[in-house]
């Protein structure tokens, strides 16, 4: 588990945050980064990928993380363009089976990485049937963007950390706000999403 969350959850965060954002590291940058991830975390264990499945598997990933930037976004998210989205998952076949105890599996990713990124697809689409789903979020700071479950009573968590991103976002209004009022303009860098 990722801090609490259940397992379909947990596995799509983990694979949202194989990119870091604020570090500028990338799992899967790299022909044998995504097959050891592949391997350690979805038990692929076929050949590694070709640079066109590397593509698919960023795509995915940055698809993913769109859409689920959406929970909790202090703005009106614009629209998914579903037609282009719809497109893009018919390209992951998947397929299912029924556990003993009558939960709905995706079938193991066997040796075909196009399959194991199906796995990744399919967890996303089992996990909309859950309340973990809304739980899910992106951190709103824009140079973040780590992955988190919101654990929070009221499910309105913001940022990955209050103790990091929410202070250095908080921190960065109050300073615009000050310079407002005393006239003078802070530069576009300094500048914060606005605080619901």
């Amino acid at each position: 588990m990722v801090n609490g969350a259940p397992d379909r959850a947990a596995r799509i965060i983990a694979f949202l945050n194989t990119r870091d954002v604020d570090l500028g590291g990338d799992a899967l940058a790299t022909r044998e980064g995504l097959h050891a991830w592949l391997r350690e975390e979805r038990g692929y264990q076929g050949p590694p990928p070709s640079l066109r499945q590397m593509g698919a598997a960023s795509r995915l990933r940055e698809a993913l993380r769109e859409l689920l930037a959406r929970h909790g976004a202090a703005e009106a998210a614009p629209a998914v363009p579903a037609d282009a989205l719809n497109a893009w998952l018919a390209k992951f076949p998947v397929r299912f089976a029924a556990a003993p105890d009558g939960a709905f599996e995706v079938l193991p990713p066997g040796s075909d990485i196009v399959q194991a990124l199906a796995g990744i697809a399919a967890d996303a689409v089992l996990c909309q049937g859950s309340p973990a789903w809304l739980r899910i979020k992106v951190c709103q700071n824009p140079d973040c963007r780590w992955a988190y479950y919101d654990r929070s009573h009221s499910a309105t968590q913001k940022w990955c950390s209050m103790a990091g991103c929410g202070n250095r976002l908080k921190a960065r209004r109050h300073r615009r706000r000050k310079a407002l009022a005393s006239g003078r303009v802070m530069p576009p860098d300094s500048e914060a999403p606005a605080e619901n």
